[in-house]
């Protein structure tokens, strides 16, 4: 089991791209800040989160927006999901700088483990 991470940084949007291999892959419960804000698009496959926003079952072409600021966990109810996170104030300044070979990689567990960006 693997989730694969892209950071996209185009002149239309910026965001976060994860892959999930498995059902069940996702990202452990977490919240955000006014720099890490964003909403949930599914390009591929179906995801539920929930935690303290209210449950939700997103579908492929769906976009969900949400209080990020309240802990969420979203996990994959398919294989192959793919969804786009769209960062709704642009990438934060620490990450915009990383080196375009820098920006993808893949780690195991993300339910259970911190995602290490850099």
């Amino acid at each position: 089991m693997a989730t694969y991470i892209q950071l996209i940084i185009t002149p239309a949007t910026e965001g976060l791209m994860y892959s999930f291999d498995e059902v069940g892959e996702g990202l452990m419960m977490h919240d955000h800040n006014e720099s890490t804000a964003h909403d949930i698009h599914v390009i591929q496959g179906s995801v539920v989160i929930y935690g303290e926003v209210p449950r939700t079952v997103i579908k492929q072409g769906e976009t969900f927006k949400f209080d990020w600021t309240k802990p969420h966990e979203v996990v994959a109810l398919e294989d192959k999901t793919v969804i786009y996170n769209r960062l709704l104030n642009g990438v934060p300044a620490d990450v915009r700088n990383i080196p375009f070979d820098q920006r993808q990689g893949s780690m195991e567990d993300t339910l259970h483990n911190p995602i290490k960006y850099y």
